[in-house]
């Protein structure tokens, strides 16, 4: 009987580590949120490599190769969303595609439509975002933001752009939220002193 208590027992204390698992910074997602561009990359061509593509590893590409100012790079990763055979990521690459090149019209076309098609889709709201954001239609962005953030809470610039949104809405609750959201699923983030600075300027 004691054998089993302390088998019961050791099982209980290993379940949040085996559920925390896949938030470790080994995962893409940490990788991109710490900053880590190049290990992105390096890591989606591994995946490519094994056979385990996947679209959000592709669409974490193409927001890692952005950020190396990785322009060729960039609409190549958009380019391979917009051959997919799933719908909403198809548009979710031809509204990245466009929006690289400078068409922000086409780029929200295709964004919306991408909500529409599949609106549990949590990407499909960031990106739509994304395109609100170039079009300086911060309210709109804010909304999708959001919704991205509801569908995909663990994703940490989910809520870093919906509270840069909500700020330029002046909706200081809402940006408030989004942010510490962000400093603690992002803490090694580039953009962590920026937000911690703006967080301090609420706070005054």
């Amino acid at each position: 009987m004691k054998t089993t208590i302390v088998t019961i027992c050791s099982m209980l204390v290993a379940l949040p580590l085996a559920a925390g698992a896949q938030d470790e910074p080994s995962s893409l997602q940490r990788l991109f949120e710490a900053g880590r561009y190049e290990s992105v990359l390096q890591r989606v061509a591994e995946e490519r490599s094994d056979g385990n593509e996947s679209p959000e590893s592709t669409y974490l590409a193409a927001q890692a190769a952005r950020r190396l100012d990785q322009d060729e790079r960039t609409v190549e990763e958009y380019g391979r969303l917009a051959s997919s055979d799933n719908e909403a990521w198809k548009l979710i690459g031809k509204a990245g595609a466009a929006l690289e090149s400078g068409d922000t019209g086409e780029a929200l076309t295709a964004a919306a439509e991408a909500v529409e098609v599949d609106g549990d889709l949590g990407f499909a709201h960031y990106q739509l975002g994304l395109v609100h954001t170039k079009r300086n239609a911060y309210g709109p962005a804010a909304q999708a933001f959001a919704r991205a953030a509801d569908l995909m809470p663990a994703f940490a610039y989910a809520h870093y752009y919906a509270g840069l949104a909500f700020q330029r809405t002046k909706n200081i609750n809402q940006m408030a939220t989004h942010l510490e959201a962000f400093l603690k699923l992002a803490p090694n983030a580039p953009e962590r002193l920026s937000v911690v600075a703006i967080m301090k300027s609420v706070r005054r």
